[in-house]
């Protein structure tokens, strides 16, 4: 679990290190492509991984202060499901959603193929209205942490998630 959780942090600094020191060559390499497809016709850019696919819309959400869509949770929920050998569980972004207005039953077999006692990690993201959260299960240390970078009071997210 420990190791887990620093494995997390590291991944966290690495991956903010990374995005702050290349922020600048998405911005470019995102302008270069809306500037191209705005003045000719062309197979729309995409980068498909596993069933995911993002358009270059989907990646102008990296760019800048915009907000991210599901798109993009979805698919860094499956490279980091990877990165971790499989011993985390990232939920589809659309889980919690589905859950809070289906109940259970609408999400009973949305894991059915995932043996969830086996991970170390649980990961739901949360959409808040107008941007996301992160609430991770360590099944370990049978903890529940909740990552806002917004800085919600936890009683409103928790008021959210548990209703």
């Amino acid at each position: 679990s420990c190791r887990f959780s620093s494995s997390l942090l590291n991944n966290k600094t690495v991956f903010c290190s990374a995005l702050f020191h290349r922020k600048y060559f998405i911005s470019v390499v995102v302008m270069k492509y809306q500037a191209v497809l705005a003045h000719r016709r062309m197979p729309a850019f995409r980068v498909v991984y596993n069933k995911h696919t993002l358009t270059l819309e989907d990646l102008s959400t990296l760019d800048d202060q915009n907000w991210l869509n599901d798109q993009v949770m979805n698919m860094y929920g499956e490279l980091i499901m990877e990165s971790a050998q499989h011993k985390v569980h990232f939920f589809n972004s659309f889980f919690h959603r589905q859950l809070m207005t289906k109940g259970y039953e609408g999400v009973k077999r949305w894991t059915r193929k995932v043996d969830l006692f086996s991970k170390a990690l649980l990961l739901v993201p949360i959409h808040l209205e107008i941007h996301w959260c992160l609430v991770m299960a360590d099944t370990a240390s049978k903890r529940i942490h909740l990552y806002d970078s917004q800085g919600i009071v936890f009683k409103e997210a928790a008021e959210v998630t548990l209703t």
